[in-house]
């Protein structure tokens, strides 16, 4: 079980196993609704955080994740926020844009545990999509690479998915893979038929019950759900459509009493929250509204409850795992901010 939430959430960011929602128990009830910043406020100090994390090589560091992994999330979240991610900045520091330009990202790539090349040149993507920086997806990091072109490198022709394999062989964390993939490919504005030939596969992959899994063939879950949501929305796929309508169900269905969302059981979870409102928003809906509401509670109300004193977010409970990682998904969240930015 903690494999696969490594494997599903490594495009996301996260690296924390589902099986913490049944081992570790929300260690504090959530406060009165009263007591409760507003959401600009919470945007607000989320920022702070986020600054406070900011190194003078312009990425951002914290308990949980490298600089290289949390760097592109942060990056989308301030741009979620309205913000410009090109003009933050530490005094005689550098920006996160001159930070990933540093990197040498075919590198990371290729030394990401468990292993998805994709996934590291998809959320890089759309990272510089939403520094506004496009033209820099053709020559990306140190060594000046086309993400797209390495990207691409890993779609099986025939059938359109994209895996952890060059050539898209076998399937593993196809359904995630190919998620990221056609958000990174819509935000790059290329290969758009590659990017259909995704979507059409995408749609095939929808569990009886509505929701998506990380793999072919494995258990749905919120994260995934939500996350397919968006890429079908990217694609072009109807908010109508009954693969968009079965996905909300099943996502509803997830739905706990605080508001949030649970991954695919046990309580709710940051992540899979703010994930669960990015499809919400993407099918066009409101997740503040009344259709989104569970005793009373809306998902936007938890994201609310879990900011921690210092401005950033926990990711259960009151367990602070990684913290930069929940804290860009919560603004995302919060500025209801589908992807990509």
């Amino acid at each position: 079980m903690l494999t696969k939430r490594l494997v599903a959430l490594m495009l996301c960011g996260a690296a924390i196993g589902a099986a913490l929602s049944l081992t570790l128990a929300a260690a504090a009830a959530p406060p009165d609704a009263t007591a409760l910043p507003s959401t600009s406020t919470a945007v607000k100090n989320a920022l702070k955080y986020l600054k406070s994390r900011q190194t003078r090589s312009g990425g951002f560091s914290a308990k949980g994740m490298s600089q290289s992994a949390a760097t592109p999330w942060v990056v989308m979240a301030v741009r979620a926020a309205g913000q410009d991610p090109a003009k933050w900045r530490r005094a005689g520091g550098k920006t996160p844009i001159q930070y990933m330009q540093g990197l040498d990202i075919e590198r990371l790539a290729d030394g990401t545990t468990p292993k998805n090349p994709a996934a590291t040149y998809s959320k890089y993507i759309l990272a510089y999509k939403a520094a506004r920086k496009t033209s820099l997806i053709r020559r990306a990091g140190r060594k000046r690479v086309d993400l797209v072109v390495k990207l691409l490198a890993y779609q099986d022709a025939a059938s359109g998915r994209f895996t952890t394999a060059a050539g898209g062989k076998g399937s593993y964390a196809a359904i995630s893979t190919t998620t990221y993939a056609v958000l990174a490919l819509k935000a790059a504005g290329r290969a758009s038929a590659a990017r259909s030939r995704a979507v059409q596969w995408l749609r095939t992959q929808a569990h009886s019950s509505g929701g998506f899994s990380w793999n072919p063939g494995g258990s749905p879950d919120v994260d995934s759900t939500g996350a397919a949501i968006q890429a079908l929305r990217a694609g072009g796929v109807s908010s109508s459509s009954g693969v968009i309508r079965g996905a909300l169900k099943f996502m509803k269905a997830k739905q706990q009493r605080d508001g949030g969302f649970a991954y695919d059981f046990g309580g709710s979870v940051l992540e899979s929250s703010a994930l669960a409102i990015q499809g919400i928003v993407a099918a066009g809906q409101d997740p503040a509204g009344a259709a989104w509401r569970r005793g009373g509670k809306s998902p936007v109300y938890y994201l609310c409850t879990m900011q921690a004193r210092n401005g950033s977010f926990y990711h259960l409970g009151r367990i602070s795992a990684t913290p930069l990682l929940a804290t860009s998904y919560a603004v995302m969240g919060l500025k209801n901010k589908k992807l990509p930015l």
